[in-house]
């Protein structure tokens, strides 16, 4: 698979970076030597051979040692909260307003805010969701 100058400049758009028409050439065959190479890996057969549960395993005798799950992490959700009122109103007081953005789930909110925010050439709003505190600003 290899991907066209069209196509690079829609994943650009959708994924909101900017690539200038002197880079494209660049940012092609970058893209096109990474989907070789998974086209090469998955041309490999690998039926029989079992997973490794870590890259290093077969260098680690009796394997890796892995802690079982476990939630170390307290609900501290209303902790967090309690401050939302007096920075929303720290905000209002200096002139700027506030809008709330939320979703189903903390990736709900990411997908939201970045449908809010629309497309800008001046400005980057990143909403992934992945990391705390889910807690974005922009403008």
């Amino acid at each position: 698979m290899s991907l066209s100058h069209d196509q690079i400049r829609r994943l650009a758009r959708l994924a909101r970076i900017a690539i200038r028409p002197e880079e494209s050439e660049a940012v092609l065959e970058r893209l096109n030597r990474v989907l070789g190479l998974i086209d090469e890996m998955r041309a490999v057969d690998t039926r029989g051979i079992e997973p490794m549960a870590h890259p290093l395993e077969a260098h680690l005798p009796g394997g890796q040692r892995l802690r079982p799950d476990e939630v170390i992490e307290t609900d501290r959700r209303q902790i967090y909260q309690s401050v939302a009122p007096a920075v929303e109103a720290s905000v209002r007081a200096s002139g700027r307003s506030v809008r709330r953005i939320a979703g189903a789930d903390r990736y709900g909110t990411a997908a939201a805010v970045a449908n809010a925010v629309g497309d800008s050439d001046r400005e980057a709003v990143i909403a992934g969701g992945e990391a705390f505190p889910d807690a974005l600003s922009a403008g």
